[in-house]
């Protein structure tokens, strides 16, 4: 344990769930109390008490003295833990009111240069919120809560810039990193169907920000990375985006891990037959078809990013391989689960038919529940025009755009129950720069397809042998044409629906599955933070 350190974490995802930074900082608890123990604090945005479900107000006297010392500057918070096994301490942030608006964007721009003319409604909160950790940071140290130990903050992405900044400003005895998991500019730019990497050295990057986001984001990101004592990111695809984009190359890049023995209490492998029954239950009313129970279940998930999650792609290729698929071949149900909305029971379009849902008409025989604009759909879009509702196919769409938390009224079973009852995922993404979910799938040993351009597809490449393509293969994306990657995927399905048949090369490949999972295991990947962590102490040292 580092007796000698203390490590507050800030992020916007403590104790509440939205995407990726959530699932990093639960799944590395474990390890990171390990090596902290008593010496690490959490920082997140208090949202109210029914969206923070996994946090536990505490009265114990070292939480109290905590909370005194910062109702003594005026800043409100609730304190507690984060309900897991390792019970880290966590500080959840009233920000609202705590600062003026012009007073704040005048400080970040007269002191780091940070431009917040052009900004988004939630740029100001997010800044609100750092800036307030990180006078919670720096309350915490001056009040001795720290004990003259080393004292490391730890931020993540632009939306904890504000808070790095305060304490580059106002203590300079505290050691900070940035990470960021993928920069505004590049996501913004892949929707237009190009990567910072093809990007020729003479593009000007600013001018083309200002253009094509929301100006602010960019602008305290490229701050908080260049400002930082240290900086990290999270594969060499968002290394050398940094390098472009923020102008500075990270000092490591570690890779985003799991607590494979955690995340598999996520799943009941005893109710994976029941679960698949559900499955194809849903996929049955959904297309009112007749469906084999020996359909073969695929799933994609992730945010609801059409290009850049290669929902396209996957579409068009299963358009192909159905007119190549043998007469005996199992049926294919394909599963688009993108969580978009909280649905319940009234949502459901499983018994829904045209005369009493006639503005779904274009989501009818695809979606499971009510789609918000189903004319402007783009996966509905496609389907439609790829002809995907036509009877007699042997590959069947199922379209939801639920949060699967056992409550969204047709499922009625948590995503990751799903995604174990499935016999491959496919996430053929255009941009990605981890990639959380084919290591869940591979986690749950479920076969996946990955590409060379997401940071995970890259990691597998580096680091797994081929020998293990058939249980994460990562399909090659990068300097390739559309019609090559459809060409290669296609292929690799047609292998797999070959190798599904024997019931023992199926077994063997969710067996290899796993072991890759276990290869990105936090108890491997952690060792890279307890690094960066030494040398920020060293770095900041010296100045």
């Amino acid at each position: 344990m580092n007796k000698q350190k203390f490590l507050f974490e800030v992020g916007t995802e403590v104790c509440y769930k939205v995407g990726g930074i959530y699932t990093i900082l639960k799944s590395k608890l474990e390890q990171t109390t390990k090596h902290f123990g008593e010496n690490y604090i959490l920082i997140g945005p208090w949202r109210g008490k029914c969206k923070h479900r996994e946090f536990i107000p505490s009265s114990q006297r070292d939480l109290v003295k905590i909370k005194k010392l910062l109702a003594k500057q005026g800043i409100k918070c609730h304190v507690g833990y984060w309900n897991t096994p390792s019970k880290p301490k966590v500080i959840l942030v009233d920000f609202k009111k705590r600062y003026r608006t012009r007073e704040l964007l005048r400080f970040l721009q007269v002191e780091f240069g940070v431009d917040s003319s052009i900004r988004d409604a939630d740029y100001l909160d997010s800044m609100f919120f750092s800036a307030t950790a990180g006078e919670v940071i720096g309350t915490l140290v001056d009040g001795k809560l720290t004990q003259n130990k080393e004292v490391i903050a730890h931020l993540h992405e632009w939306m904890c810039g504000a808070g790095l900044l305060y304490l580059k400003k106002h203590y300079k005895n505290i050691t900070t990193i940035f990470t960021t998991h993928a920069t505004i500019f590049g996501r913004a730019l892949a929707y237009s169907n190009k990567l910072v990497s093809d990007l020729p050295i003479s593009f000007k990057i600013d001018k083309a920000a200002r253009k094509k986001t929301r100006f602010a984001k960019a602008s305290v990101e490229k701050a908080s990375a260049c400002e930082a004592d240290y900086f990290t990111t999270v594969s060499k695809i968002t290394a050398y985006e940094s390098n472009r984009v923020l102008g500075r190359y990270p000092d490591k890049i570690i890779g985003n891990g799991l607590n494979i023995k955690e995340i598999l209490k996520n799943i009941d492998p005893k109710q994976i037959a029941k679960t698949r029954k559900k499955l194809l239950e849903v996929a049955r009313k959904v297309t009112k078809q007749k469906i084999d129970p020996s359909a073969l279940l695929w799933i994609t998930s992730g945010r609801y990013e059409f290009h850049n999650k290669g929902y396209d792609l996957l579409l068009k290729t299963l358009a192909k391989l159905e007119k190549d698929l043998p007469k005996d071949s199992p049926p294919i149900i394909m599963f688009f689960l993108v969580a978009l909305r909280r649905h319940s029971k009234k949502d459901s379009l499983l018994n829904a038919t045209p005369s009493t849902h006639p503005k779904q008409k274009n989501a009818l025989g695809i979606a499971t529940h009510k789609v918000l604009n189903p004319n402007k759909d783009g996966i509905l879009k496609l389907c439609n025009k790829l002809n995907f509702k036509k009877s007699k196919r042997k590959i069947h769409i199922v379209f939801s755009d639920a949060y699967l938390n056992g409550r969204d009224g047709v499922f009625n079973t948590h995503y990751e129950q799903i995604l174990a009852s499935c016999n491959l995922s496919i996430f053929p993404s255009f941009y990605e720069p981890w990639g959380y979910t084919p290591l869940e799938s591979l986690a749950y040993s479920v076969p996946t397809v990955t590409t060379d351009l997401s940071g995970f597809g890259s990691w597998v490449n580096d680091n797994v042998k081929k020998e293990f393509s058939n249980a994460a293969f990562v399909l090659k994306r990068k300097g390739k044409d559309e019609k090559e990657s459809i060409d290669e995927l296609k292929k690799h399905f047609t292998r797999l629906i070959k190798k599904s048949a024997d019931k023992k090369q199926a077994q063997k490949i969710k067996r290899l599955a796993f072991k890759v999972a276990s290869l990105a295991d936090w108890k491997k990947f952690f060792s890279g933070y307890l690094e960066a962590y030494k040398e920020a102490i060293k770095f900041n040292n010296l100045c």
